[in-house]
């Protein structure tokens, strides 16, 4: 068994391990698009290409589903941050400079907070790592509960009709 959504996972976790401290604005604002992009990716590539192509899986993504919009992870953070993203381009999540003009030249500090909502405040590398973590156990919670079906894990739906 193989989860395409898996693949997109890791791919969002190495996009993730690139938003470090020190990035120039716009750099920190591109890889942070890539990293929202793929964490909700994960989901679309779950429900619309996964739970399509593989017999009984569809079931077990569809009761899953239901939960996932239900978790603030998801609703305040994975799909909030897409839509504002994807749909209009605006950024809950941001890098702040503090700078200290005790030093010459100034000497500047990059910070990062979430604007607004739920998670207002907090650094948006730390619940993107919450996000992560989320994700991973779902998919293994939806992988073993398919091992655990006892559907055949290597019957294809296109195989089939």
């Amino acid at each position: 068994m193989y989860l395409k959504a898996r693949l997109v996972y890791f791919d969002c976790k190495a996009s993730f391990s690139e938003l470090n401290d020190g990035l120039v604005a716009g750099i920190w604002r591109i890889k942070w698009v890539a990293f929202i992009t793929l964490l909700r990716a994960i989901g679309h590539v779950l429900k619309k290409v996964d739970a399509d192509k593989w017999i009984g899986l569809d079931k077990i993504v569809k009761d899953e589903w239901g939960k996932f919009k239900e978790e603030k992870i998801f609703n305040e953070f994975i799909d909030k941050e897409r839509n504002n993203v994807l749909k209009e381009y605006e950024f809950n999540a941001g890098q702040n400079l503090k700078v200290d003009p005790k030093y010459i030249p100034p000497k500047s500090t990059p910070w990062y907070s979430i604007k607004d909502g739920y998670y207002a405040g907090k650094d948006p590398r730390i619940i993107g790592k919450e996000a992560l973590d989320w994700w991973d156990s779902k998919l293994k919670t939806i992988e073993q509960r398919w091992q655990t079906s006892g559907i055949e894990v290597c019957v294809r739906k296109d195989v089939c009709s």
